[in-house]
């Protein structure tokens, strides 16, 4: 008997990739003070910071917040299990699920998004936050060349 994947499961993998990234190096920041100074005499980007609000810092009820990064991701997942997407595209949602999943479990478990990427040019950042935006620019490019629902 043949057991058939659908490229719902094959594809929705890339959800934990960078789930598991972020939360390696907030994990990191949190439960492993002597190694994460050791790296950051290194690496001085690597910082900490307890972010409430959202992007830039700008605050909003929190409440609010956590109820809409919920609603986006349900949405997400929703719209990705369609079949209207190319297969670059879906894995593309897929990491912003995967990256907003981490930062919403940042919010309900330490009540602020774990920031920890400084470059001085820029406000702190997460590894989520930076997934999150490069595949939001490649869907909007996407989208501008008129490829988003070819298959």
């Amino acid at each position: 008997m043949k057991i058939k994947v659908s490229r719902f499961s094959h594809l929705s993998y890339w959800i934990f990739v960078p789930f598991l990234l972020d939360q390696f190096f907030k994990l990191g920041l949190l439960k492993q003070s002597s190694l994460i100074e050791r790296i950051q005499q290194t690496f001085s980007f690597l910082v900490f910071s307890c972010n409430k609000g959202i992007a830039f810092g700008f605050q909003f009820n929190k409440i609010l917040i956590i109820f809409i990064s919920f609603f986006i991701v349900v949405l997400l997942l929703y719209s990705v299990k369609r079949d209207e997407f190319k297969k670059k595209q879906k894995i593309a949602i897929y990491l912003i699920i995967g990256a907003a999943s981490s930062n919403f479990v940042d919010r309900l478990l330490y009540g602020c998004v774990i920031d920890y990427l400084d470059f001085k040019i820029w406000p702190i950042f997460n590894l989520a936050d930076l997934t999150i935006t490069l595949s939001v620019f490649y869907l909007l490019l996407s989208l501008r060349r008129g490829k988003f629902s070819e298959k």
